[in-house]
């Protein structure tokens, strides 16, 4: 892809986008965004009809591509906080232009 004068290599975005576009990828990168951390009852319940097994999936998934950070708490009962990293707090604010691209386009209803 050229950019001005520069030629941009897109294959990296496979990886980000093979993430991404699963189901609910983006939108727990945004709750996470609006939070210092949270915990999994918290994520689940901002993320209203998400199953408790697909919001595991998304975290794994989402951690595994260095997006989300996810501490274990040593208390009774053991306590799972998630955040996001740096990583994804770039993503995050990169997803900003596409969500914006994206609420104007053309007979596309805003939410």
């Amino acid at each position: 892809m050229r950019v001005g004068g520069r030629e941009v290599c897109v294959y990296p975005l496979d990886e980000a986008l093979g993430v991404l576009a699963k189901k609910w990828a983006i939108l727990i990168v945004s709750v996470l965004g609006n939070r210092d951390r949270a915990r999994f009852s918290e994520l689940s319940r901002d993320l209203i009809g998400i199953s408790p097994r697909t919001l595991t999936d998304r975290l794994r998934d989402l951690e595994r591509a260095g997006v989300v950070d996810r501490e274990v708490i040593p208390a009774q009962p053991i306590e799972v906080r998630y955040a996001l990293t740096r990583r994804g707090l770039a993503l995050r604010e990169a997803l900003l232009p596409l969500v914006e691209w994206s609420a104007e386009t053309p007979g596309r209803a805003s939410r």
